[in-house]
């Protein structure tokens, strides 16, 4: 069960990245560098997914480096839509667990 726990994020970021493609496909042909961001960012979940699946604990440096890279936005970005800094926060100490989690359990 706390496998399936690590390809939690990477769903729902190819889930918010289909949405994008299917709900905003006019405007999203527009600003091609959004479509290229979201596939990567999709695709270091799924990576950092597969190496914590397999019991390499390094697979979490990656998305705890992403959610400090959301940390930062929300302190130095006034956005009123979303505060990035507790997705960050959420983000960095879910992937912190995950870490944890797949270390021990490489120990036994």
């Amino acid at each position: 069960m706390k496998k399936v726990l690590f390809y939690l994020p990477a769903a729902l970021a190819i889930g918010v990245l289909a949405y994008f493609l299917y709900g905003f496909w006019g405007r999203l042909l527009d600003s091609w560098e959004i479509l290229l961001a979201q596939a990567g960012v999709v695709l270091v979940f799924v990576l950092s997914a597969v190496l914590l699946d397999r019991g390499h604990w390094l697979g979490c440096i990656p998305e705890i480096a992403l959610g400090c890279w959301f940390i930062w936005l929300g302190v130095n970005n006034q956005s009123p839509i979303i505060d990035e800094k507790l997705v960050g926060i959420a983000l960095a100490a879910y992937y912190a667990v995950c870490g944890v989690v797949s270390w021990h359990s490489r120990r036994r």
